[in-house]
């Protein structure tokens, strides 16, 4: 006696066909076109180069406002502490 199988052998041979024939027919209604590349963006112009001067601005512009933020808070303080004391 033969082992039932879930599919027989026919079934599956018109399932492969119908496959084939659903690959075929997607083919011709939706064919592959090659599509061309995007264009390249325009190169920028070059700038001169100026990345030394700009660091030693920012370096020199952050300790400025460190050292300004730093006094306001102590007068702040002084202030506050002069005005408290009264």
């Amino acid at each position: 006696m033969r082992k039932p199988s879930m599919f027989r052998r026919e079934t599956i041979i018109a399932l492969r066909a119908r496959h084939q024939a659903y690959r075929i027919a997607t083919e011709i209604l939706h064919p592959h076109v090659q599509t061309p590349r995007p264009p390249e963006p325009a190169i920028p112009m070059d700038l001169p180069d100026l990345t030394r001067f700009r660091r030693h601005a920012t370096t020199v512009g952050m300790i400025a406002l460190a050292a300004a933020v730093w006094a306001a808070v102590a007068v702040y303080w002084m202030v506050h502490w002069l005005t408290q004391g009264r």
